[in-house]
C-alpha cells in the first residue's frame, strides 16, 4: 500500500481566485436549463467561447473544446449530448470531480526521484501529489496522485492507472504481484471512452475498439515505423493495413488487444493482469505480456530451449521458454515465458531468442 500524503486546507486567497476562475465558464444570465424557469438556452447570451450544450442536466451555456488543454485548470473536456456541425459530437469543459489549487508541483510537474516518491519536494504534498517514477534515475518522472479509486479523481486526459508497486522512485528492484493505483495520461493503449479522452504526445489520438469490447487510445500513423513494435498502422476501422491513400489510420495492437485473458503471452499493464505469472516487459520492445510461474524449477532442453513443463501459446512466430536465471530486472526465475528470434548468436552460430510475444521476427 502507498501512504497517501497528507492534505492540508486551501488558502482562502487561492479559493477566491478559483472562485472567479469558476464563474467565468457559468452561463451567463436568463441561460439556464432548458427545463428552468430561465427557458431555454439562448446562445447570443453565452460568453464568447461558450455554446448551449446539453450536459446531461439540461441544456446551458458551457466552454468547448477539442482537446483537454483547451480547458482551464480543475476542468475536462468531455463529450456532451449536443451534436455540432455535420453531426459531430460538440465537446465541453467540465469540472473535474475534485479540485486543486493551481500551482507548481501539481499535474505533470517533472519531479527529481532522488527526492523520493512521498513528500517529494518537486511535488505539492500539502495536496497530496508525489513522485511517479519508473526508477530512481527516470528523468521522466512527474507529479501526481496516488490512491485513486476511479478516473474522475484524476484530471482530463488522464486516468486512474493500476501499476506494479515496484520499481519507482526508491527503488529498481521489481515488485511481485503487489500493484498500487495512480494517476496517469491516457497514452498509448490507456482504456478511454472517446478520442477525446487520449492525451495526443506528438499527433492526433484515437479512441479504438479491440477484440473484446474495450475501447484503447491508438495515435494516428502513416506507416508501422511510426508505432510501437507491438502495433501495426491500420486504417481507423482496423480492418487493412494502411498504404497512404486509405486515411487515417491508426496504430493497432497486434495482439487486438492491450489486456487479454491472463494467460502466457496474455497483454497486460500489470501483475495484476496475470493471476498465474506476471507481467513483464519484452527484452526489445515496449509490449508487456503475461508468464506464468512455473511448477517446476525450470529446465530447458539444450537444443531449442523449448521447455515441458510451460503451457502452450498461440501465438504465430512465438515459442516458449523458461528462466533458469532473471531475465534483465523483470523477469525472475521459473517463468514461462514468450520467446522471438533475434538474428544469430555471434559467439555459438546459434539462433538467438529474446522474450516477446507479438512483435514480428526481427
Amino acid at each position: 500500500m502507498v501512504e497517501q500524503p497528507s492534505v492540508s486546507l486551501r488558502p482562502v486567497k487561492a479559493a477566491f481566485a478559483l472562485l472567479i476562475a469558476l464563474h467565468a465558464l457559468l452561463p451567463e444570465a436568463g441561460c439556464g436549463s432548458s427545463s428552468g424557469a430561465g427557458g431555454p438556452c439562448d446562445p447570443a447570451k453565452c460568453r464568447a467561447g461558450n455554446q448551449c450544450v446539453d450536459d446531461g442536466t439540461g441544456t446551458s451555456c458551457h466552454l468547448v473544446c477539442a482537446t483537454q488543454t483547451d480547458c482551464p485548470f480543475d476542468f475536462h473536456c468531455t463529450p456532451s449530448l449536443t451534436s455540432g456541425d455535420a453531426g459531430a459530437v460538440l465537446n465541453y469543459c467540465a469540472a473535474d470531480a475534485k479540485s486543486y489549487t493551481p500551482g507548481p508541483g501539481t499535474w505533470g510537474a517533472s519531479c527529481n526521484p532522488t527526492g523520493g516518491m512521498l513528500k517529494n519536494p518537486d511535488c505539492d504534498a500539502s495536496q497530496g501529489f508525489a513522485c511517479n517514477a519508473a526508477s530512481p534515475t527516470d528523468a521522466s518522472a512527474y507529479c501526481t496522485q496516488f490512491s485513486c479509486t476511479s478516473d474522475s479523481d484524476c484530471r482530463g486526459g488522464w486516468w486512474c492507472a493500476t501499476i506494479n508497486a515496484q520499481p519507482n522512485a526508491t527503488t529498481s528492484t521489481r515488485s511481485m504481484g503487489q500493484t498500487v493505483r495512480v494517476c496517469e495520461p491516457r497514452l498509448y493503449c490507456s482504456p478511454c471512452t472517446a478520442d477525446v479522452d487520449c492525451s495526443p504526445s506528438s499527433g492526433p489520438e484515437h479512441c479504438i475498439a479491440d477484440d473484446q469490447g474495450g475501447l484503447y487510445c491508438a495515435p494516428e500513423c502513416t506507416g508501422d515505423s511510426i508505432c510501437n513494435i507491438e502495433a501495426s498502422c491500420k486504417t481507423l476501422d482496423e480492418k487493412s493495413a494502411c498504404d497512404g491513400s486509405n486515411g487515417p489510420c491508426v496504430c493497432v495492437a497486434r495482439a487486438n488487444e492491450c489486456v487479454g485473458d491472463g494467460k502466457l503471452c496474455a497483454p497486460c499493464r500489470s501483475d495484476a493482469d496475470c493471476p498465474m505469472g506476471l507481467c513483464v516487459q519484452a527484452d526489445y520492445s515496449t509490449e508487456h505480456f503475461c508468464t506464468v510461474t512455473s511448477g517446476v524449477p525450470c529446465m530447458i532442453n539444450g537444443q531449442n530451449q523449448l521447455v515441458d513443463q510451460c503451457p502452450s501459446t498461440d501465438e504465430a512466430n512465438v515459442d516458449v521458454g523458461c528462466t533458469t536465471t532473471a531475465d534483465g530486472n523483470d523477469a525472475p526465475t521459473n517463468q514461462c515465458v514468450g520467446l522471438t528470434t533475434l538474428g544469430t548468436n555471434p559467439n555459438t552460430g546459434k539462433t538467438q531468442y529474446v522474450l516477446g510475444c507479438f512483435t514480428p521476427d526481427r
